[in-house]
């Protein structure tokens, strides 16, 4: 996952390293008795890991080492602890190459990339995944997201919202359902399967306008943070396509999908473009779609009859039994997005601005599209240069006719102690920095910020 940060507005000598990763999983296992809340030891060890990965890759995936400075945080103490020393002296020298400190409150906790005190970070949440593997990935997921920006390709997170109604929801869930049986063929490239999900992804993508620009932005975004993490984590080709079926398995059950789908997507599409076309990672990115990448690739065009034929081979992926799922659950949608509305727009609200520095840290996995007008966010924190916004009971983010992006909550609770420079409502805190008050809002009982 990454934060949005914007101002104004990451054969012999393989043998070895192999057997030197091999070591370091063995002893991440063994941990059993961790020291609180960070054990030292443990993430010296996934350090090591995570080094020994990059170095057996030595660039060649993406043109770009991907080891760099790595940033554990406990999420309750903030404790951290580092691979790295910062540029700012906020951290202490624990041990070679290690380092530990606390992260200042202003700064989301995720696992994201993100910059503080002079350096650019991979931020993981302690603790990461006991499996090796598994805690392997998701350090090289997010290190994918530190090098980035060298890649020419933007830390975007687009809405997506379509992927939240039940048309989207139904063709998404029946390209993964045809991705993990392509997957799991002798095959794969001659697999029908993979000329379904084919049919599938773009069937879907012709009925939303909007589809085919913003998912293809959170797959070149997400769904390649994800593809690296499973390609470079030591596990072999067969361990790799096993773990893209798990992924798209977990996501065909999951909701909200907007922010997520890329996760389950991209994994599958990479693996099986280094199949289909051995270094594919070198075409320009910025506009690259990877399943029309693919579909080149295999020299697969699509029937002339899109609709008839995505209804027809939708028949062997429990179509039937899939839509009545997603049409109970957009009725229940239907019915959240009215309380919604009334929490959100008819009720009064404190309005935050996203002005200056600023960035924010949220959930994928807890997001929801308030039709028009735009998303809500169940957790999130978020500093601006006015103070520190944090969110447990949710927020709504839209954007202004201006291109300013503006967070809504509930009206503040007990204006009485607006001498302060903390307040709450329902769900939020928020911290004021010095120079900035509370005023009243544009209609009776909102409120607003100014210096």
């Amino acid at each position: 996952m990454v934060p949005i940060k914007v101002k104004g507005y990451l054969l012999a000598v393989f043998a070895l390293l192999c057997t030197v990763a091999t070591a370091n999983a063995q002893a991440i296992t063994q941990d059993s008795k961790p020291n609180k809340p960070i054990n030292i030891d443990r993430a010296s060890q996934l350090f090591a890991l995570a080094k020994t990965l990059s170095d057996a890759d030595g660039g060649k995936l993406w043109g770009v080492r991907l080891y760099g400075p790595i940033l554990f945080v406990d999420p309750q103490s903030r404790m951290i602890v580092t691979n790295k020393i910062d540029k700012q002296q906020q951290l202490t020298k624990h041990s070679e190459d290690v380092y530990v400190g606390i992260l200042p409150d202003e700064i989301g906790i995720a696992n994201t990339t993100t910059k503080w005190a002079g350096v650019s970070w991979a931020m993981v949440m302690w603790p990461p995944p006991r499996d090796p593997e598994w805690a392997a990935s998701l350090l090289l997921h997010e290190s994918f997201h530190r090098i980035q920006p060298k890649l020419g390709l933007k830390l975007s997170s687009p809405d997506n919202h379509h992927l939240d109604t039940a048309d989207g929801r139904i063709w998404l869930r029946l390209e993964y359902r045809a991705l993990a049986k392509t997957l799991n063929e002798v095959e794969p490239l001659d697999s029908a399967a993979l000329r379904d999900a084919l049919i599938f992804r773009n069937y879907r993508r012709s009925l939303f306008k909007l589809a085919k620009k913003e998912e293809r932005l959170l797959e070149l975004n997400e769904g390649l943070a994800e593809y690296t993490g499973i390609k470079l984590c030591g596990a072999d080709e067969q361990t790799q396509y096993k773990r893209a079926v798990m992924n798209l398995k977990m996501h065909d059950q999951s909701s909200p999908l907007v922010r997520r789908f890329a996760y389950g997507s991209g994994p599958a599409y990479g693996l099986l473009l280094d199949k289909a076309k051995p270094g594919w990672q070198r075409e320009p990115g910025k506009t690259v779609d990877y399943g029309k990448q693919l579909q080149r690739a295999i020299g697969y065009r699509l029937p002339r009859d899109l609709k008839q034929q995505a209804l027809s081979r939708a028949e062997q992926y429990n179509f039937e039994k899939l839509s009545k799922e997603e049409i109970d659950r957009d009725n229940a949608r239907k019915e959240k997005l009215a309380a919604y509305r009334k929490k959100y727009v008819d009720a009064p609200l404190l309005l935050l601005d996203m002005i200056g520095d600023y960035n924010y840290s949220f959930n994928p996995g807890n997001m929801q599209a308030l039709d028009g007008i735009g998303t809500v966010y169940g957790t999130m924190e978020l500093s601006a240069p006015w103070g520190i916004l944090k969110v447990t009971g949710g927020a709504l983010m839209i954007e202004t006719p201006k291109g300013l992006r503006r967070i809504l909550v509930p009206a503040p609770q007990d204006t009485g102690k607006f001498s302060t420079n903390e307040y709450q409502g329902e769900g939020w805190t928020l911290k004021l920095n010095s120079g900035y008050t509370l005023i009243p809002g544009p209609r009776s009982g909102d409120y607003s910020i100014t210096p």
